[in-house]
């Protein structure tokens, strides 16, 4: 699996162009804001988005699903308990995206919004605004619940140590620093 970072908009959005060794077909994460530089990013690797994923609805990961939609004619995914407006087809529990020959495997982990999800591929898993190094995300928004977002985390914590985490915002982590240093996984009931 290839995943290239570009970071987006004012907030520091991650947005993630993942492909697979097994070809030119990849699909699109959390498009946030800066189309451009997005579909640049998509050309110089000459890859076809097969599916823009968007891993919750909130606004700095969202604002670009259109731009990329028209720029590739890829569909857009989402969770519809976020009622994310140009939503093409639905993220449910269990479903299987295919991509370059990678398969990820769709979560429901709200939270964060009610509607956030995960996508879980081989050694990896990208969840949005969930999980963060050494944090969580914020569950003061509308549809924000820090129960199901510890919920949402013992989840997680059932990949394996070694299974690097793709967040929405900062650097990269793995499950198994998470379940050492994070507070919100190493509290009691959780």
């Amino acid at each position: 699996m290839k995943v290239k970072t570009v970071v987006v908009g004012p907030l520091g959005t991650n947005c993630y162009i993942v492909s697979g060794d097994a070809g030119g077909t990849a699909m699109v994460i959390d498009p946030g804001e800066d189309p451009l530089d997005i579909i640049d990013a998509l050309e110089e690797n000459k890859l076809k988005v097969k599916a823009i994923v968007l891993t919750h609805g909130h606004f700095d990961h969202i604002q670009a699903a259109g731009a990329v939609k028209k720029a590739t004619g890829a569909d857009v995914y989402a969770q519809p308990a976020d009622h994310v407006p140009g939503t093409d087809k639905p993220l449910t529990d269990g479903l299987k995206l295919t991509v370059g020959g990678e398969e990820f495997r769709v979560i429901t982990t709200p939270g964060h919004s009610q509607g956030s999800c995960s996508l879980v591929g081989e050694g990896a898993v990208f969840c949005g605004d969930l999980l963060f190094r050494d944090s969580v995300g914020r569950t003061d928004f509308e549809g924000g619940s820090m129960p199901e977002l510890l919920a949402s985390l013992e989840r997680l914590k059932e990949l394996p140590d070694d299974t690097i985490v793709f967040p929405g915002h900062g650097p990269d982590t793995t499950i198994g620093r998470e379940k050492m240093m994070n507070p919100f996984m190493t509290r009691g009931g959780c």
